[in-house]
């Protein structure tokens, strides 16, 4: 803080004043006298660039990725997955003790309908977790085409995030090829063929009873 235009007197003296303006919170300057503050000129480029840095430092530190960064959106599913290589780390190390948890919390309960005659099993409970994260479908979906009849379909059904149910999944596509197999005209054609088959066979059968 500046005072100008004022005299203070010796410097025991201004301690005093100095003293009871702070202490009164009030300032008393003379006719010409003037109090201001002195600031300190910084460019705005400079803290942008302090700003920035100390920005990905905290990224890098943290082992977790800029989502606000403007290339991650556009990136491919292999650079995605770089990008997400130490987060995905540090969240599988989370990961495995939160299943340990989880697992002793369930065994615990087990034993205690063990007790009341339960058979319930801690072993055959499956804990499965599901991140948070944006998911290329486009490569899974060329890595399913490119596998295709080399394994078996509910492996590559369970490949696909938004599936939940494979066995349901695999039912609901053997009735999709059924319906569509009794819909297809040459399918019809043999239908009404067998039909009109029987139809004179069991005229005939008719026609010898007669």
């Amino acid at each position: 803080m500046l005072i100008s235009g004022m005299t203070l007197g010796d410097e025991e003296e201004a301690q005093k004043v100095i003293k009871e303006m702070r202490e009164n919170r009030i300032m008393l300057v003379d006719e010409n006298g003037k109090v201001e503050y002195i600031n300190k000129d910084i460019k705005t480029d400079q803290i942008e660039n302090l700003l920035a840095r100390i920005n990905k430092k905290i990224h890098t530190i943290s082992a977790c990725p800029d989502f606000t960064d403007d290339a991650f959106g556009t990136s491919s599913g292999i650079a995605m997955q770089y990008k997400l290589l130490g987060f995905e780390n540090n969240a599988g190390a989370i990961e495995k003790v939160m299943k340990m948890a989880l697992q002793k919390r369930i065994e615990l309960i087990c034993s205690i309908l063990k007790l009341t005659g339960d058979e319930s099993w801690w072993r055959d409970i499956k804990i499965t977790f599901h991140r948070n994260l944006p998911i290329d479908l486009t490569t899974i979906a060329n890595t399913i085409s490119s596998l295709k009849d080399i394994v078996s379909d509910k492996t590559l059904l369970s490949q696909i995030p938004f599936v939940q149910d494979v066995d349901m999944e695999l039912e609901l596509l053997e009735k999709q090829k059924e319906k569509a197999k009794m819909e297809s005209p040459f399918f019809q054609n043999v239908l009404n063929y067998n039909t009109a088959a029987q139809e004179r066979a069991d005229n005939k059968e008719l026609d010898n009873e007669k």
